[in-house]
């Protein structure tokens, strides 16, 4: 598996992109800008991957402002824990509170497995 980490937002979060063969996976993709998300279409498109999923491992606000960039771009099922998701159902006062206007996402996430969480080629251990 190959993974690379792009560092963004003026949190300075790490959002990672996972992938084995074509397929690929995004891990909390926290793009504040079109240029962050630019630069991570280009690490798709170049390496010929396909996105198959978005992994969250928390609802914070820096872990998911770019996740609905990702959606309107790619039609993608995105997974977060049943742990996480009173931070999920509080994104928007989350947001407020750093002066970042948020848009409710409109659909609840699939809850992580237990044990081993396969997407396409790429497997992680949840």
């Amino acid at each position: 598996m190959e993974i690379t980490v792009l560092t963004v937002n003026p949190f300075q979060e790490n959002t990672y992109v996972a992938w084995e063969g074509s397929d690929a996976v995004i891990v909390d993709p926290g793009f504040a800008t079109s240029a962050e998300f630019v630069t991570f279409r280009k690490l798709i498109d170049e390496n010929g991957l396909t996105l198959k999923a978005v992994l969250l491992t928390h609802a914070h606000v820096d872990h998911v402002m770019g996740l609905q960039r990702v959606l309107d771009y790619y039609e993608v099922p995105v997974y977060l824990s049943h742990a996480d998701l009173h931070l999920w159902e509080n994104y928007m006062s989350q947001a407020a509170l750093f002066g970042i206007q948020a848009q409710p996402f409109g659909f609840t996430p699939i809850d992580y497995p237990s044990g081993r969480l396969e997407i396409g080629k790429v497997a992680f251990d949840v």
